[in-house]
């Protein structure tokens, strides 16, 4: 082989790639528990960098179907998604980085801008003063904003720690060119479907910099994690934000929650779902409902929904198989980290568990008239 095409290989070898192969840092001796501790304290220091975010929830278009901006990390339930970040104290902006512009969410203080430079539209959004209540895994997965770093999401993950879960520490590595300790999170549960919980937790800091949700058919469901990071506090001109004179603003706080069947005008319509979806991107799926709908705590929470329409659970019960059980009939899709289950009338039930695991709560839900 000719020695420039070997140069112009060893080149495409990214430099990432050697970082990651280098050998484990030596880090001071730390248990799981006090890695945990470290890893869910307050952490204020003024920060940016880029970070990625892959997902692999195997919910097809019926994950995706919340829009442009989801209502939680579902929202991006399946591909690849580049950021930027930029945060120091109350202040924080994290810009989605798209092929034809982005969609940046400025929090500033207690509210939050979402803006959508292709479409020139900005929603106006009251900043949550603390994280949704979860109460188990699909509770974390829905209660956070669409797009987070991976401390705000570890933050929600730690809080499962004392629900039927084992803390482990795996060999320390490297992450954004930074050693860190890697901390497992382990459900120990019959049901779930996630056998672990990766946490790459700065050796420094104590910020999480890398979270890894594995699962039991061998494949990363998420893996959000800084490519680079600088612990040094942003020019605050990346927290400005005034929005554009021909920019189209509409105030969150008036969104409605529900649609106007009684109004013909499509657009009208479109608009108030767009509206919708930035407000849940920033403050998650509805806590109420997650309270109402949820059953079960830790890692096999199970949500059960209906009133669900027609024509999306038509979609999602092509791929599925029907199964009988307790509950009755009904049609069961398996994905590597989800189970879900439809019956009759609009009827769903799904969580992160084998399909043992939704049966109470099918039920449950079959027996309501």
């Amino acid at each position: 082989m000719p020695f420039v095409l070997v140069a112009v290989l060893w080149t495409g070898y990214s430099v990432r790639d050697r970082l990651e192969a280098r050998a484990a840092p030596t880090l001071p001796d730390r248990t799981a528990g006090e890695v945990a501790e470290w890893a869910a304290s307050p952490h204020p220091e003024p920060r940016m960098g880029f970070l990625e975010l892959r997902t692999s929830l195997g919910l097809g278009d019926f994950g995706t179907a919340t829009g442009e901006s989801g209502g939680s990390l579902v929202g991006l339930a399946s591909g690849n998604n580049d950021a930027r970040l930029w945060q120091d104290g109350d202040r924080r902006r994290i810009a989605l980085l798209e092929e034809l512009g982005e969609t940046d969410w400025y929090r500033q203080g207690d509210v939050t801008y979402v803006w959508h430079s292709r479409r020139s539209r900005v929603t106006k959004v009251a900043t949550p003063t603390e994280l949704s209540t979860a109460t188990g895994l699909i509770t974390s997965l829905a209660g956070g904003g669409t797009l987070e770093s991976p401390d705000g999401m570890a933050a929600r993950f730690l809080g499962l720690r004392g629900q039927s879960t084992r803390l482990v520490l795996h060999e320390p590595t490297h992450v954004a060119d930074r050693p860190v300790y890697q901390l497992g999170l382990v459900p120990e549960t019959p049901n779930s479907l996630v056998t672990e919980v990766t946490i790459g937790v700065d050796a420094a800091t104590g910020l999480p910099l890398r979270v890894q949700v594995n699962t039991r058919s061998g494949t990363v469901a998420i893996d959000s994690k800084f490519t680079s990071i600088k612990f040094k506090r942003p020019a605050a001109s990346n927290f400005d934000f005034r929005p554009p004179p021909e920019a189209t603003v509409t105030d969150g706080a008036t969104v409605s929650r529900e649609p106007d069947y009684s109004d013909d005008d499509w657009q009208k319509e479109r608009d108030r779902e767009r509206a919708l979806e930035d407000v849940q991107s920033v403050t998650g799926v509805d806590d109420t409902l997650l309270r109402l709908a949820t059953t079960g705590d830790g890692w096999e929470e199970v949500v059960a929904l209906t009133g669900l329409d027609w024509w999306r659970l038509d979609d999602l019960g092509r791929t599925a198989k029907t199964v009988t059980g307790p509950y009755g009939t009904g049609q069961l899709l398996e994905t590597p980290v989800f189970s879900l289950l439809i019956l009759p009338n609009g009827r769903i039930v799904a969580g992160a568990v084998t399909p043992e695991g939704l049966e109470p709560a099918a039920v449950q839900i079959a027996s309501i008239r």
